[in-house]
């Protein structure tokens, strides 16, 4: 008998479930200029090579690409359920931010011009990525006071 009230615990428990305090909007007003900045990256120019080529259109212009996966990243971090898969997406977000930001200094050093718009909107877009990644820290670390507080709440759907 006692097994079975386990197994109907266990059962209970699966599903789903979305942290949702202040810091998810917080993450979720950031995700939305991040995905602007994104935009505006790919969609604006950046400046002409030697050569009088678009930079945005040769090898470099795929960077911004990558800063697709921290956004989702940042999406889905709220739906994780341990402490360890929090923390990798914490990490591997900023990571990849700080890779793009890297890659995209150094394109500063390939081309001998002057930059524009689109070129500096990959910085600025690599940055909300790291700050998003600095407020999910702080949700992670503030979200079981918070519940307790009656200030956070969980989201269920799915089974149970």
């Amino acid at each position: 008998m006692a097994g079975a009230v386990g197994f109907e615990e266990v059962e209970e428990r699966k599903g789903t479930a979305i942290r949702v305090s202040v810091f998810t909007y917080i993450v979720l007003g950031i995700v939305v200029f991040e995905l602007l900045a994104i935009a505006l990256s790919l969609s604006q120019p950046w400046g002409t090579s030697s050569a009088g080529k678009e930079i945005r259109l040769g090898l470099e212009g795929l960077v911004p690409w990558f800063l697709f996966v921290p956004v989702l990243l940042q999406l889905a971090f709220f739906a994780l359920k341990t402490r360890a898969f929090r923390t990798f997406y914490i990490i591997l977000n900023m990571l990849i931010a700080l890779f793009v930001g890297f890659i995209n200094y150094l394109t500063i050093y390939r081309f001998d011009t002057s930059f524009k718009f689109g070129f500096y909107m990959v910085f600025i877009a690599a940055g909300l990525a790291i700050v998003a990644g600095v407020v999910e820290s702080l949700e992670s670390a503030l979200f079981p006071r918070m519940l307790a507080r009656g200030k956070a709440r969980e989201i269920r759907f799915g089974k149970g």
